[in-house]
């Protein structure tokens, strides 16, 4: 046996990393999709509607680049 990789399993865990990927942002998209629209319709009386699911994908995206802290923890 091999102790390299060959093109299938590459193939393989790059395709298992894309499909961890899109479960994660569906996970991390759901509450925001969800609590936008139960809440900020009722409260804005109407003025801002519902989004779709993609609209809070990129909403939540848009605010993790935006917020995210970029500086790494140091230990003194």
């Amino acid at each position: 046996m091999s102790d390299e990789f060959d093109i299938k399993q590459i193939f393989a865990i790059s395709i298992a990393v894309v499909c961890l990927v899109i479960i994660y942002a569906v996970i991390l998209t759901l509450p925001v999709w969800w609590l936008w629209n139960s809440l900020i319709p009722e409260i804005t009386q109407g003025r801002l509607t519902e989004i779709t699911f993609t609209q809070a994908l990129k909403m939540n995206l848009l605010f993790g680049f935006c917020f995210r802290i970029w500086f790494p923890y140091t230990k003194k």
